[in-house]
């Protein structure tokens, strides 16, 4: 114990506590830019995935429709992809003919495009009937 001018008694030095050494520090990633390159090009990749599934969707529906050996059920369920309420103040639903049209071709009016599909089908629809009487 410490005597001062005022205290009769000073307190003794209090000894600060010591920090942890950090424990499992990640590495630094020198290679940024790398990385940052890599990640551009899955994400064109990804892109360009997503476009053609959206195409194929929309050729692999028309091919259906075209094809005579369609079951009905089958039929019924495409036009009804196809008859989905057209959206303009925001965008089409992933994977519906107006996003995948979109992505086929955006200049195609889809209004105009479902009429010359249905006009199409039931062209082979009736053909489908003539051959079977």
């Amino acid at each position: 114990m410490q005597t001062g001018l005022w205290f009769e008694d000073a307190p003794a030095p209090v000894a600060k506590p010591t920090r942890p050494a950090p424990v499992g520090q990640p590495p630094v990633r020198i290679k940024a830019q790398a990385e940052y390159a890599r990640w551009r090009r899955e994400l064109e990749r990804l892109a360009e995935g997503w476009e053609d599934l959206h195409v194929g969707v929309l050729f692999r529906h028309l091919r259906l429709l075209a094809s005579p050996h369609t079951e009905a059920a089958e039929r019924a369920d495409i036009l009804a992809w196809l008859d989905a309420p057209l959206v303009f103040n925001r965008p089409a639903g992933a994977l519906s003919f107006q996003a995948c049209l979109a992505v086929y071709d955006a200049r195609l009016d889809p209004a105009a495009f479902q009429q010359l599909v249905h006009r199409a089908h039931r062209q082979v629809v009736n053909h489908r009937r003539g051959r079977a009487a």
